[in-house]
């Protein structure tokens, strides 16, 4: 009998795991081993995780609550994956139930929006649509040089000092999601991952290897700005890469330009999947942004203007007076009525159109 939506419970772990593994051709283990953070046993949120059973588990998607900190403000998030269906089972509107019922959870905890990486056409049927905007940097061995001379430079293999200076930078940076230390060590000890650390006087840096295809590596960098070339140098040689892509927000910064100096080569591309839940929240929450585009979406330096979502009919209006947003939930001006989609293309922008009116965070 096929169940309504429902949560599993602690002895399906297996079940689940291997469940997973069988959908996504996985070898046995692939979860505990790659994705510890989110699929280890012990660090299993099995009231986020959802499934449709039909004697089995048919299908599943699990909730991931994040913790968004963006300009000194900080917001619960909902990110969505591990959407899968067992082949038996697909073509029944399973997954169309579990995408549905999730989006009602996350309202009913107040997330302002959700994110997910996944196809596109597949999930604009669910309000997801690619947005948002990162530069990805091509560095290779000729452009960045031999730049590691004199820097103090450490290769990470689970000291306590140097995994606390990795959390110390990345709880540091303007826009990302929050990570516990243990998150910070789970994901530096995933098989296939280099860390290397480098020491200037009171100043540090980082540079994380993951996801090596062939001689091609992409990397998280952060830290003081003047050691990320010999940081990037260094990892090319003692890997042995061909080059390294680093992905960073579309924005200007003293990092971005200290990566765009060593790269052969560079493009922007949209960073994530983006489905708006609440907007008024979602707009309170970026409104010190919101006045900072004002032109380009179309709102007098004083007056108002309304956004509404087509499918729900939700409304909220962004007020402005001189330099100060106010953000309310009543219609009121000029009303801007989009589908979801196309309202999380209008604030959050497309690479088409190359308008990133809220710039999305670097580590989702």
């Amino acid at each position: 009998m096929i169940s309504a939506p429902i949560t599993v419970r602690e002895d399906e772990y297996e079940d689940l795991i291997g469940f997973l593994e069988e959908s996504f051709g996985h070898p046995k283990g692939f979860y505990q081993q790659f994705l510890p953070v989110r699929w280890a046993r012990e660090r299993m949120d099995f009231e986020n995780s959802f499934i449709i059973r039909n004697c089995r588990i048919a299908s599943h998607v699990r909730v991931y609550p994040m913790q968004l900190v963006s300009y000194g403000r900080e917001i619960t998030i909902g990110g969505i994956g591990s959407v899968a269906t067992h082949p038996d089972f697909r073509g029944q509107g399973h997954m169309r139930t579990l995408m549905t019922h999730t989006s009602d959870v996350m309202r009913s905890r107040g997330y302002p929006f959700a994110v997910l990486w996944g196809n596109r056409q597949r999930y604009l049927h669910f309000g997801y649509e690619k947005c948002g905007c990162e530069s990805a940097y091509h560095i290779t061995p000729r452009s960045v040089g031999s730049k590691d001379a004199g820097i103090n430079i450490i290769k990470y293999n689970g000291e306590q000092d140097l995994l606390d200076a990795v959390a110390s930078i990345h709880g540091a940076e303007i826009q990302s999601i929050a990570r516990t230390r243990e998150d910070h060590k789970d994901k530096l000890k995933r098989p296939g991952t280099e860390t290397f650390i480098s020491f200037s006087g009171n100043s540090a840096a980082y540079i994380t290897l993951f996801n090596r295809r062939g001689g091609w590596c992409t990397a998280e960098v952060g830290g003081d700005v003047s050691s990320v070339p010999a940081l990037l140098s260094h990892a090319i040689s003692e890997c042995g890469l061909d080059g390294i892509n680093v992905c960073r927000p579309f924005e200007e910064s003293t990092l971005t330009a200290a990566l765009y100096e060593v790269a052969d080569s560079w493009h922007w591309q949209p960073f994530t999947s983006l489905k708006v839940l609440n907007l008024e929240r979602t707009l309170e929450f970026f409104c010190d942004q919101l006045c900072a585009k004002r032109e380009k979406l179309g709102i007098p330096a004083d007056g108002a203007v309304t956004f509404k979502i087509r499918e729900t009919g939700e409304c909220a209006t962004v007020e402005l007076s001189g330099s100060k947003a106010h953000i309310t939930g009543e219609p009121c001006g000029k009303v801007v009525e989009l589908s979801e989609p196309e309202m999380a293309r209008r604030l959050f922008g497309t690479p088409g159109s190359l308008e990133f009116y809220v710039p999305m965070p670097d580590h989702i």
